[in-house]
């Protein structure tokens, strides 16, 4: 796999995750979520990776 395509893991459950984004000014908190609302349809599911 090219480093370009490289996969990243991200637990949306995670308190830490979730912390950080809560506590995100509401400007920067609805554009993390727009980048990750973006990338819902390239992430995989855990059940579809065999985790």
């Amino acid at each position: 796999m090219a480093s370009s395509e490289a996969k990243v893991r991200l637990d949306l459950n995670n308190p830490v995750f979730q912390d950080n984004l809560l506590t995100l000014q509401k400007p920067e908190r609805h554009a993390a979520l727009d980048t990750l609302n973006k990338n819902r349809g390239q992430i995989p599911i855990k059940g579809q990776i065999g985790l």
